[in-house]
């Protein structure tokens, strides 16, 4: 286990002591903790048992390094999860299997309250690491105040200090802040956090190999090896039996937990992303196509548009 600072910025007014397990580098190389990735189950079709080792592998790490914490700060602690971005009905129960290992854990701990419940999502925010293809769903990127505004936290934190947990911590992205914030504003009398990575150099990085296609859910997967054949999208619609619309979505969804790599081949030419990348600059913002279609003057499809958002960071 490993000690950090999270330093105090816009959402957060003061530094707080924080701790995590691993480096999150790259899914799929070795030492990368990718059972956090499964623990996500983004689109509730991880297999059963590979869903289960995941859940043995946080029971053993959070086993370790919770007493290690209370024993570096010797005094009782009270348990807390970082919720995930949209609101608690969205997800299905093993969707959830981060909040339950840790409940189930922290009741088994001596010195430990459980405040699983403490925080829970009624809103949907933006979720960011899909965000960058336009992808992110609905609700608003941070802002300060947002974990207020879109949980109920409840007064029991009242006087209490916390753990606060999430799965991974990324610097910059300030959702975690935020939450700390939120549960200082809350009367929480300290508030110690702990992820169980921390992302390494600056992201969550992405590769491409076989054996990460579990990845994909079915539908994911058959638009996969259909592109992998063909150089026109207009084939892969035909081919589907989509729109082209459709092909695009899933692209991007493929993007994000494989990488740009498998559809580098189909990026726009220069002058489309280029011309997009200054429409959404001059907006100042990129998740809404019309104002885009239209600060283009209408001479970019929006399919083209979608296309070339994958391809812009």
């Amino acid at each position: 286990m490993e000690k950090f600072i999270i330093t105090q910025n816009g959402f957060l007014n003061k530094n707080t002591q924080a701790y995590y397990r691993y480096d999150y580098t790259t899914y799929g190389t070795e030492g990368n903790p990718d059972f956090i990735n499964h623990l996500k189950n983004q689109f509730g079709d991880t297999s059963v048992s590979t869903l289960q080792n995941a859940v043995n592998e946080l029971t053993k790490v959070l086993q370790e390094d919770l007493p290690k914490i209370k024993k570096l700060h010797n005094t009782n602690l009270t348990v807390c999860v970082i919720p995930r971005a949209k609101a608690e009905s969205y997800y299905s129960d093993n969707q959830k299997l981060l909040k339950r290992v840790i409940s189930s854990v922290v009741d088994k701990l001596s010195g430990f309250a459980n405040g699983i419940s403490y925080i829970i999502r009624h809103t949907d925010t933006r979720t960011t690491h899909m965000n960058r293809s336009g992808y992110g769903g609905n609700g608003d990127m941070p802002y300060v105040g947002i974990t207020k505004a879109t949980c109920n936290i409840s007064r029991d934190v009242r006087g209490k200090d916390i753990l606060l947990i999430d799965d991974i911590y990324t610097k910059d992205v300030n959702i975690d802040e935020d939450a700390i914030q939120a549960l200082f504003e809350n009367g929480a009398r300290n508030v110690i956090f702990y992820s169980i990575a921390k992302t390494f150099k600056g992201g969550i990085k992405t590769v491409t190999k076989s054996e990460n296609l579990d990845l994909l859910k079915p539908s994911l997967k058959d638009t996969f090896l259909i592109l992998k054949k063909v150089n026109n999208l207009n084939d892969a619609a035909s081919l589907r039996g989509f729109t082209k619309g459709t092909i695009i979505n899933h692209m991007a969804e493929i993007a994000e937990l494989l990488g740009i790599d498998p559809i580098k081949k189909f990026e726009p030419p220069f002058n489309t992303i280029n011309a997009v990348k200054k429409a959404i600059n001059k907006l100042g913002a990129r998740d809404k196509l019309k104002p885009i279609f239209e600060e283009l003057g209408e001479q970019i499809t929006y399919d083209d548009i979608r296309l070339a958002l994958i391809f812009i960071k």
